[in-house]
C-alpha cells in the first residue's frame, strides 16, 4: 500500500484552509471540517493565492509492543 502525504495551508494569523467547504477562507482549526488535502499541486496552489504557507502534518510511528 503506498503511503499518501497529507497537505494543509496555514496563515500567519494560525488559521487552516477549509478544503471541505465552498467558503474558500481560513479558520481557526476548530472550525475547519477538511483542514487537509492528499494534493499537493492544490495545496501550494492555494497557499500561493492566499498567502498562506503548506505544511505537513507529522503523524506519530507506531511503536511495536
Amino acid at each position: 500500500m503506498s503511503e499518501e502525504k497529507l497537505y494543509a495551508v496555514k496563515n500567519d494569523e494560525g488559521q487552516y484552509w477549509e478544503f471541505g467547504r465552498k467558503r474558500n477562507a481560513f479558520l481557526d482549526l476548530s472550525d475547519v471540517d477538511l483542514p487537509v488535502t492528499i494534493d499537493e499541486d492544490l495545496a501550494f496552489e492555494v497557499a500561493r493565492n492566499t498567502g498562506g504557507h503548506v505544511v505537513t502534518p507529522v503523524e506519530e510511528p507506531k511503536h511495536a509492543r
